[in-house]
C-alpha cells in the first residue's frame, strides 16, 4: 500500500475545509519510474455531487494530470505560486537560537555597563568640597575609587569570558539551524508552488488519474560475489532510486529503462528537392514566423525526463523498452534508496591471470560457463568470498564470457631482462637478440593454477623476421599475434620461472620501433 507524507498538501486541504468545501485527498496506488522521471497513479473519491478539488506538490507537471479512463472524469490542473510555510521541524532549534541570542545580549550589556562604571571612576573629586577639606577628601576618594576599580576590573574579566562563551554558543546554535534548514530545503519538493486540480466525475466511484514528475531518478546496481573455490557467482540486482515529490510510497514499482516519448515524429522521408540557387526567393518574414508558430503548435511539450522478492528479476521487454518490477519503500525527500529487484546465480571457472607487463599482482577473473539474460546495464560492487574486491560496470550488451573481480594480492610476478643481456645486445648489423625471464610466486595458502600471459614482438613489416625462439617451459597457447599463455600449477610459497629468448632480423639501415 502506498503512503503519502506532504505537509503542504495537508495544510492546503485544511484551508479548503475552512473555506466551506471538502477537499479530496488523492492516494498513490502505483508508480512507474523512468531513468529521469516518474509516473504516479492516484486514486480519489469525489464528494456526493461528484466534484473534487485537491492539490499536488510542485514537482508534478500540471499538463500531465489526466484521468486514466477516458470519460470517467474531467479535470483541470494549474500551477499556483505559494509563499513557503516555515518548517515546523525547526521550531525547537529556533527556540534555542532565540535563547542563546538573548543570553549573549545580556552578557554584552553587562560588559558595557561595567566599562561605563570604570570610566566614571575617573571623576573622583567633587567640585563642592571646601578648600580645607580638599586634601582629606582626595585621599579618601582615591582609596575608595581604587578599591571599586579593582572590583570592577575583576568582574569585567569574568564577564568578558562569559560573553565570549555566550557568543560562541550562539554561533554554534545558528550554524546548526542553518544546516538543518538547508537539509530540509534539499529534501523538500518545490515549496514555491503547488498544482491545484479541480474537476467532476459522473458518480461517486473512485477515479484513477496520473501525473508525471521530473524529480525522480533510478539506475541499476548489483552486488556480485564470486566463490573462489566452486566458481559459483551470486548476483543481487537493485534499483537505486531517489524521488523528491513529498510522497512516501511503499509497494510494487515498475522500473523502465527508457523515458516515455511525449512527442513522436513519424518516420517520414521527404523528397530531396534541388533548385537553382539564383532563382530561389527568400521566404517572407510573415511566412517564416507562421511556419515557426505552426511547428511550435505541432510539437507537444517535452518535459525534462518527465515522465520477499522473486528469486530472479522479473524483466519485461517490448519493442520500445525494457522494464523490471521491484517492491520496496521510498521516502519522498530525495533520499537514495535501494529496491531489491531479484537475485540469480550462474556457474563460472575462477581464474588467476598474471600479466607481469601490466601489473605485478594477478587478476581474479570468472570465466562464465553461461551468461545470464536478466542483466541490465549498471554499476556493480564486486566481492570474492564475501570480501569486497572492486567495482565495475555491466555494459548494455551484458556480460560477454568473462568478468574480472579485482586483484589477487598474494599472487605476484616480475619480468626481468635475461642475465647479461640488459638493454640491447647487437650481434651484427641488422640483428637484435633479446630475452627475459618471468618469475611468478604463489603466496596463497593452497596450490593454485596461475595463467601467465605475455607476448613476443609481432613483425608489422615483411622485412622484419623473428627467429631462434626459445620458450622454457613451452607455452600452453601461442596465437597468431604472438601472444603467449602458460599455465603454471604452483604449490603454496612456490615460485615458477619462465625463460624467453628470440632474435630479430631487419634491414641494417633501419631502426626498430615498438608500440
Amino acid at each position: 500500500m502506498y503512503r503519502r507524507n506532504f505537509v503542504s498538501l495537508c495544510l492546503l486541504c485544511l484551508l479548503f475545509i475552512c473555506a466551506g468545501g471538502e477537499a479530496a485527498v488523492p492516494e498513490v496506488v502505483g508508480v512507474d519510474f523512468y531513468p529521469s522521471g516518474a509516473r504516479f497513479v492516484f486514486q480519489l473519491r469525489p464528494d456526493k455531487e461528484g466534484d473534487f478539488e485537491f492539490t499536488l506538490p510542485g514537482p508534478f507537471a500540471p499538463e500531465t494530470v489526466r484521468p486514466l479512463i477516458r470519460g470517467s472524469a474531467s479535470m483541470r490542473a494549474e500551477a499556483v505560486q505559494m509563499r513557503p510555510e516555515p518548517f515546523p521541524e525547526l521550531a525547537p532549534l529556533e527556540k534555542i537560537v532565540a535563547e542563546k541570542r538573548r543570553e549573549a545580549r545580556l552578557r554584552e550589556a553587562r560588559v558595557n555597563a561595567v566599562n561605563q562604571a570604570l570610566a566614571m571612576l575617573q571623576r573622583t573629586i567633587s567640585h563642592d568640597v571646601g578648600e580645607g577639606e580638599l586634601t582629606d577628601y582626595i585621599h579618601s576618594a582615591v582609596d575608595a575609587a581604587s578599591d571599586k576599580r579593582l572590583q570592577y576590573e575583576l568582574e569585567l574579566v569574568d564577564l568578558v569570558i562569559e560573553m565570549e562563551k555566550a557568543n560562541k554558543d550562539l554561533q554554534e546554535a545558528e550554524e546548526k539551524l542553518t544546516i538543518a534548514r538547508a537539509e530540509l530545503e534539499r529534501k523538500s519538493p518545490d515549496r514555491s508552488r503547488v498544482v491545484r486540480v479541480e474537476g467532476s466525475a459522473s458518480g461517486t466511484e473512485p477515479v484513477l488519474f496520473e501525473a508525471y514528475t521530473g524529480d525522480a531518478r533510478w539506475n541499476t546496481r548489483y552486488d556480485i560475489n564470486l566463490n573462489g573455490e566452486t566458481g559459483l557467482v551470486n548476483a543481487v540486482m537493485f534499483a537505486s532510486v531517489r524521488q523528491r515529490t513529498g510522497f512516501d510510497v511503499e509497494g510494487e514499482f515498475n522500473f523502465h529503462t527508457r523515458n516515455p516519448s511525449f512527442s513522436i515524429d513519424p518516420p517520414d522521408l521527404p523528397p530531396l528537392v534541388v533548385r537553382l540557387a539564383e532563382r530561389m526567393r527568400p521566404m517572407p518574414t510573415a511566412a517564416r514566423g507562421q511556419s515557426s508558430m505552426m511547428m511550435d503548435d505541432m510539437a507537444a511539450p517535452m518535459m525534462e525526463a518527465v515522465m520477499a522478492p522473486p528469486p530472479e528479476p522479473e524483466v519485461f521487454s517490448t519493442l520500445a523498452s525494457v522494464s523490471v518490477k521491484g517492491e520496496g519503500r521510498l521516502k519522498g525527500d530525495g533520499t537514495l534508496s535501494d529496491v531489491l529487484l531479484g537475485q540469480f546465480e550462474f556457474l563460472s571457472t575462477p581464474l588467476l591471470i598474471s600479466i607481469p607487463e601490466r601489473n605485478r599482482e594477478a587478476w581474479v577473473v570468472a570465466s562464465l560457463d553461461s551468461v545470464p539474460e536478466a542483466l541490465l546495464p549498471g554499476a556493480a560492487e564486486l566481492y570474492v568470498d564475501g570480501v569486497a574486491s572492486g567495482r565495475t560496470n555491466i555494459p548494455a550488451i551484458g556480460l560477454q564470457g568473462t568478468l574480472p573481480f579485482g586483484m589477487a594480492q598474494r599472487v605476484t610476478a616480475e619480468k626481468k631482462r635475461a642475465v647479461g643481456r640488459a638493454g640491447t645486445t647487437w650481434l651484427g648489423r641488422g640483428t637484435l637478440q633479446d630475452g627475459y625471464t618471468i618469475e611468478v610466486t604463489n603466496n596463497m595458502d593452497a596450490g593454485r593454477e596461475i595463467e601467465v600471459r605475455d607476448r613476443l614482438p609481432l613483425p608489422a613489416d615483411d622485412r622484419i623476421r623473428i627467429e631462434d625462439i626459445k620458450l622454457d617451459p613451452a607455452p600452453a597457447l601461442r596465437d597468431d599475434e604472438n601472444r603467449l599463455t602458460w599455465k603454471l600449477l604452483l604449490k603454496p610459497g612456490e615460485t615458477g620461472k619462465i625463460s624467453v629468448e628470440y632474435t630479430l632480423r631487419y634491414p641494417g639501415d633501419e631502426t626498430l620501433a615498438y608500440w
